[in-house]
């Protein structure tokens, strides 16, 4: 039970850390401040969230397992403390893959234009 209770901690907390990068839309209006954006974005896809995927899942694994057991034993459930719910967790990852989007798409749409500008500052 404790051991959910820092697991879930330490999930929201890294969510809640990550959202306020990903809601970011600001950029210092170069191709390559652009890119080194990109850049980053694609680092955390790739290196920084699979972890936490792997971890939200075992999350879900052992309330689930733990809920089992405490059943079975004819014991009272498991209500974590209030935030800590699975349904909270899940709430939140939704929260962060609707920013992981919204970020993604701001990124691309403003590398266009940025490539752009340059394409046409180098016509001209």
């Amino acid at each position: 039970m404790a051991e959910y209770e820092r697991l879930a901690s330490d999930l929201l907390e890294w969510i809640k850390q990550k959202r306020p990068w990903l809601e970011n839309r600001s950029t210092d209006n170069t191709l390559d401040g652009s890119q080194a954006k990109l850049g980053e974005f694609r680092d955390y896809c790739r290196s920084q969230k699979p972890p936490k995927l792997s971890q939200k899942a075992k999350l879900e694994t052992d309330f689930n397992t733990l809920q089992t057991r405490l059943r079975l034993s004819n014991r009272p459930i498991f209500t974590p403390t209030e935030g800590k719910l699975i349904a909270d967790i899940v709430e939140a990852w939704k929260g962060l893959e609707l920013a992981e989007k919204g970020f993604e798409d701001w990124l691309l749409r403003e590398l266009r234009r940025l490539e752009r500008l340059d394409h046409l500052a180098k016509k001209f």
